[in-house]
């Protein structure tokens, strides 16, 4: 009775295991889906920051040509009453691109911050999942071992069965 005992054991402790296994790998999968995800927020977060600069590059052309016109305006207008509205008016323009860029900036900076902590993140979460896999293949090599264990003490019983 005492390899039945030891074989019940072991049975209990392999479905022990299997559980535990059971448990981490959902635990992985459900890490691996995070990572997709994260990768998925850095990567729309990646093409924002590119259309953020792209506009910032374009609204301080706009702006600077807009600098250049007025220069212009007023070289070539004689009348001083023309000339206080048309630099007024490219003036006011400016001011406007000025403030655009102003706030592209902002959002180009809290979008670079973001993508910094989606990085840290995703760091971590790889750390976390190398540990995972690692402990996952632990739990396998204990329950290959006791299913050999089991597989000689079935043999043993069976084989001092039938003499």
């Amino acid at each position: 009775m005492d390899q039945a005992a030891d074989s019940s054991e072991l049975l209990r402790r392999i479905e022990e295991l299997q559980r535990e296994k059971d448990e981490k790998q959902n635990a992985l999968e459900v890490l691996i889906r995070r990572v997709e995800g994260l990768q998925y927020e850095m990567d729309e977060k990646a093409d924002l920051v590119e259309v953020l600069t792209g506009r910032a590059e374009e609204l301080q052309r706009e702006r600077d040509e807009l600098r250049k016109d007025i220069e212009q305006l007023c070289m070539q207008q004689a009348g001083p009453g023309y000339i206080s509205v048309a630099t007024r008016m490219l003036s006011q323009r400016t001011a406007a691109l000025e403030q655009d860029i102003e706030n592209l900036q902002k959002k180009l900076s809290g979008c670079l911050r973001e993508n910094q902590n989606l990085q840290e993140e995703l760091a971590e979460a790889y750390r976390v999942k190398s540990q995972l896999a690692e402990l996952h293949g632990a739990e396998l090599s204990k329950v290959s071992y006791l299913h050999l264990k089991r597989l000689a003490i079935f043999c043993s019983i069976n084989f001092s069965f039938w003499q």
